[in-house]
């Protein structure tokens, strides 16, 4: 969602989810445990953002927009460890709240609502931990 409150800046939210799963198989087992062992992970995550905004500079249909806010996120996670002697499963959740900024170049492509963006994004989580990533891509907007 993108809603003008300024010139040149926007009021900013997003909902984003993510699914995960990993199979591990160590056919030598596992310490003490020398039978074969099978450990196994299904993740579910939610992370709501709002913030800000603010186109820096704008030339034509290219502009730097830089971003910044808050949010939560959410995973559960499901794991189970498996052998002829074992089977261990574990529910986790985990939550934490988290600020973020970020930095991307835009350039509006021709056609109505196609963008093509190289960027980044910094987030920090109230846990601790820090994440960093880049994205490059094309997005289309949907209806006006």
């Amino acid at each position: 969602m993108h809603r003008p409150v300024a010139p040149r800046t926007d009021l900013v939210a997003s909902v984003g989810y993510s699914a995960g799963r990993s199979v591990y198989k160590l056919p030598a087992g596992l310490g003490v445990f020398v039978d074969p062992v099978t450990i196994g992970f299904d993740s579910r995550g939610t992370d709501l953002r709002a913030g800000l905004e603010h186109r820096l500079w704008q030339r034509g249909r290219t502009r730097v927009v830089v971003s910044g806010g808050g949010g939560i996120a959410r995973t559960r996670i499901k794991a189970r460890v498996q052998s002829a002697v074992l089977n261990v499963p574990a529910d986790l959740v985990h939550s934490a709240q988290l600020g973020y900024a970020g930095l991307r170049l835009e350039h509006d492509l021709p056609g109505e609502g196609i963008t093509a963006y190289l960027g980044g994004t910094g987030t920090a989580y109230s846990d601790g931990k820090r994440k960093a990533e880049t994205a490059m891509g094309i997005s289309f907007a949907l209806g006006r």
